[in-house]
């Protein structure tokens, strides 16, 4: 059980925007925890989320994911999606006051010798019978890099309104 979970920054969203950035991560902890709350202004019920970190240019770049999804009607599983994959969210299609919540962990993002492994899960609610839970392992393997800023990105479009993002540091000590 961590000793201390003190939020680093968070953003609510006033407007649509294409991405959220935390940039200048404190060294100080010993992992993170990324919570959203958001969806996107993408046609459908669902659109892609995925993370970028130290401004990086390419979203599939040094990443790897391996995704469990279930729902009522079943389940399956992926791997090697396009970049580090957090999970779906809701999206234009979806009733309006539906917002998908989400938990990424990011184990050991400062060591600077050894690839980064996280996990997350989603709660994706959007609509009648169309809820569903997935989760993740997701890998960066740039190697030799703390993780000192982290970028959340939907696959099309935008975040809408509204849409909060929370980035905790958790120390053990």
């Amino acid at each position: 059980m961590p000793n201390t979970y003190n939020l680093i920054k968070s953003h609510t969203l006033s407007s649509t925007q294409s991405s959220v950035i935390f940039s200048s991560i404190p060294q100080t902890y010993d992992d993170l925890i990324l919570h959203c709350s958001a969806r996107t202004n993408t046609s459908g019920n669902w659109q892609g989320i995925y993370l970028k970190f130290n401004g990086e240019s390419s979203l599939t770049a040094n990443k790897a994911t391996l995704l469990i999804y279930s729902s009522g009607s079943g389940s399956a599983g992926f791997t090697n999606l396009n970049g580090c994959f957090v999970g779906d969210f809701t999206a234009a299609s979806s009733p309006s006051n539906y917002f998908t919540g989400s938990e990424t962990y990011l184990s050991n993002y400062r060591s600077s010798n050894t690839y980064k492994t996280f996990s997350s899960n989603s709660i994706v609610m959007n609509g009648s019978n169309n809820s569903f839970l997935e989760s993740g392992v997701l890998s960066w393997t740039s190697g030799g890099s703390a993780l000192t800023s982290l970028e959340v990105i939907p696959g099309a479009n935008s975040f809408v309104q509204n849409s909060t993002f929370s980035l905790y540091g958790i120390s053990y000590s």
